[in-house]
């Protein structure tokens, strides 16, 4: 497969897991309360960086003697790319519900924090596919 035909299947993959994952989480009914701008902004920059940090580590993978350090996911990435968006989209989507249930808390405390996971994930995403940008060759 050619180089540019391997971007433009990334790319498709990429779109196609951050608009699952849009599709898994949109807002319905009583859940306008709690899922408002600030939580689809925020949510949406967590899925963003997510699928950065695995387009990226899945085109760093393609060089020589390259490999996943996160033990996590080595199991998947050694799958394949698919496995890798799939198990991102799904830890995506698992962290888009612990941010809402938090949110939607009865205990005050726990709702005032409902943000730290998807900004903690978003940071982690951003520098993690950062980093390895430094193994791609014209990403």
């Amino acid at each position: 497969m050619s180089e540019s035909r391997e971007r433009a299947v990334t790319k498709k993959r990429i779109f196609a897991g951050v608009l699952g994952t849009a599709l898994i989480t949109s807002p319905v009914g009583a859940q306008e309360k709690i899922i408002d701008r600030d939580f689809i902004v925020l949510n949406g920059l967590m899925v963003a960086s997510s699928f950065y940090d695995a387009a990226v580590t899945a085109a760093a993978l393609k060089q020589p003697g390259a490999h996943e350090a996160n033990p996590a996911m080595a199991p998947f990435v050694k799958e394949g790319e698919l496995e890798t968006f799939l198990v991102t989209g799904a830890v995506a989507a698992g962290t888009i519900y612990l941010s809402y249930k938090m949110k939607a808390s009865k205990n005050p405390e726990v709702r005032k924090y409902w943000w730290v996971v998807p900004a903690t994930s978003i940071t982690a995403h951003i520098l993690a596919g950062t980093l390895n940008l430094r193994y791609v060759n014209n990403f």
